[in-house]
């Protein structure tokens, strides 16, 4: 039965790639680029990155080869050297993603923001809009680009906070700016009411997290969209491995003085897959050349996590419990989740994984919070009116919100619980937190 199950879902994709293809592509994008084109700046200063995954044997790119000999994919520490029990799990997912792949993860735009002005620093697509991909060249780009960042004084007293974003599945560029925007303007509101400060400098990552939106055949969209979901789970780990890893615990460090009082902390924001992706990256630096341990995360907060609740329980899951030492880290981990969340059940039942930030996983959660059983990781806490007027504790282990009362499906404006990440309700959870950091 699951056989021909597989059958007929392979014909059919099939011959929706024929039809789509037929149709033609590019279609529902040239009518909207001057209104979309609105939502490719930053409201605050801060950097673009926009990640995108070229193929290493394409014709006539300079990204040819074995792209384990290429900067920071070559300087990845080997996987765990003890193979037994968890870390032999732990290094089939890292070899999976780390090394055995056609394609590589690269940056193909980098663009600077201050004052309202935009700097290209590099452009993929500025002189061929079919693209030049040039990794070795996009890599030392970045590297000088964090350098650059001291001239702006970006880790002294002149900005409060710096906020790293990362959107989820199917948020492509444009709709990623501007969910960021539209969070950082919340931001804004409730430090103002507070009275506290808030001058973010916003680190904003683009990455390919869609399979063939540019496309006017709806059932076309819809199957690339299922189908994309296992695909998509890899990259987002690879990117959290790789180039977050090397963002968050060693180029963005570099930048802090954190022996200033008025140093600014360094926060990350990240929504389903992007809160796998960040997430990802704070428990990667074991894969960092020098090994590092880094703490200069002060808080990340992760909006309906699209990873298994397993990853912080020691001795569960598939992937080797990657967050199962979690409290060796000083980063504060935050994470909401909503009983009305039932986004992509069907991983559940694929791959076994618990999405934290849904039923399943609180429900799983649940059984593993730490006024539960001895050592448990989750501190499960309800988000009410009240909470607000209570002091945020982060001592007993991972903080997970049930945020059901405020994250929810809204027909009004056709949005599923999962995405309900925008209103002002949220941005006062997230301030909450945020302002706790001292």
């Amino acid at each position: 039965m699951m056989f021909k199950l597989l059958i007929l879902s392979v014909l059919l994709g099939a011959t929706l790639l024929i039809v789509s293809c037929a149709t033609g592509e590019q279609t529902d994008r040239p009518y909207q680029e001057i209104g979309r084109s609105k939502h490719f700046t930053l409201e605050s200063d801060g950097i673009i990155i926009g990640f995108e995954k070229r193929s290493i044997r394409r014709k006539n790119a300079a990204i040819l080869g074995e792209y384990q000999n290429q900067p920071l994919y070559a300087n990845l520490a080997e996987p765990l050297t003890n193979e037994d029990g968890l870390n032999k799990k732990r290094n089939k997912l890292f070899r999976r993603y780390a090394y055995f792949n056609s394609k590589i993860m690269m940056p193909t735009q980098i663009v600077c923001q201050f004052d309202q002005r935009q700097t290209f620093v590099y452009n993929a697509y500025d002189t061929d809009l079919g693209g030049h991909y040039d990794y070795t060249e996009s890599f030392e780009q970045l590297k000088a680009t964090f350098q650059q960042l001291k001239t702006h004084n970006v880790g002294g007293g002149k900005y409060t906070h710096i906020i790293v974003m990362n959107m989820g599945w199917n948020n492509d560029q444009a709709v990623s700016l501007w969910r960021y925007n539209t969070m950082i303007r919340e931001l804004r509101i409730r430090a103002q009411k507070t009275g506290d400060k808030f001058n973010p400098f916003v680190v904003a990552i683009t990455w390919p997290s869609v399979w063939r939106s540019i496309n006017d055949f709806t059932l076309s969209k819809k199957l690339f969209h299922m189908i994309s979901y296992p695909n998509k789970t890899l990259d987002a780990d690879e990117l959290g491995v790789t180039w977050m890893n090397w963002i968050i615990n060693d180029q963005l460090p570099g930048l802090i003085d954190k022996t200033k009082a008025d140093a600014p902390k360094l926060v990350l924001i990240g929504h389903s897959l992007g809160a796998r992706i960040l997430s990802r990256a704070v428990f990667a630096t074991d894969h960092l050349p020098e090994n590092k341990e880094s703490d200069a995360v002060d808080l990340l907060i992760g909006l309906q996590p699209a990873f298994s609740a397993t990853r912080f329980v020691a001795g569960k899951g598939l992937e080797g419990s990657p967050y199962a030492e979690f409290r060796k880290k000083k980063t504060r981990l935050v994470f909401t989740t909503s009983v009305n969340d039932d986004a992509n059940p069907v991983a559940n039942y694929i791959t076994g994984a618990k999405h934290l930030g849904g039923r399943k996983g609180l429900a799983y959660a649940r059984k593993h919070a730490v006024n539960t059983t001895a050592g448990a990781p989750y501190d499960i806490q309800t988000w009410s009116d009240q909470s607000l007027e209570e002091v945020p504790s982060y001592d007993k282990g991972v903080v997970l919100i049930d945020a059901s009362s405020i994250v929810e499906d809204n027909e009004n404006q056709k949005l599923s619980a999962h995405n309900d990440i925008l209103d002002d309700e949220m941005a006062e959870l997230i301030w909450h937190h945020i302002s706790a950091l001292e």
